[in-house]
């Protein structure tokens, strides 16, 4: 699957803001990798680990523009949300 991102780029290719509108471009792989390294390291069924995710408070921060999750890294994300994971374990 490929998205368009050239709504993105202003005519002298330089990036735009990033906006709420147009954050769902850059989501995709970012999200597509957390899954995966949760499916690696838990030995877990991947469309699980993808819901999983989508109800997560890491993914809710993710689609937020103002938080400016979508700029830290797929590691940092997956961190977050192991972090996130602890805590529920913990109450």
């Amino acid at each position: 699957m490929y998205y368009d991102i050239s709504s993105l780029f202003n005519e002298e290719n330089k990036i735009v803001k990033i906006t709420q509108e147009n954050l769902h471009l850059l989501l995709p792989h970012k999200i597509g990798k957390v899954c995966a390294e949760m499916t690696r390291n838990n030995n877990s069924d991947l469309l699980q680990n993808i819901v999983d995710f989508y109800n997560s408070k890491t993914s809710e921060k993710l689609h937020q523009e103002d938080l400016k999750y979508w700029w830290d890294s797929w590691n940092f994300i997956y961190s977050r949300l192991l972090q996130e994971k602890e805590e529920k374990d913990e109450k």
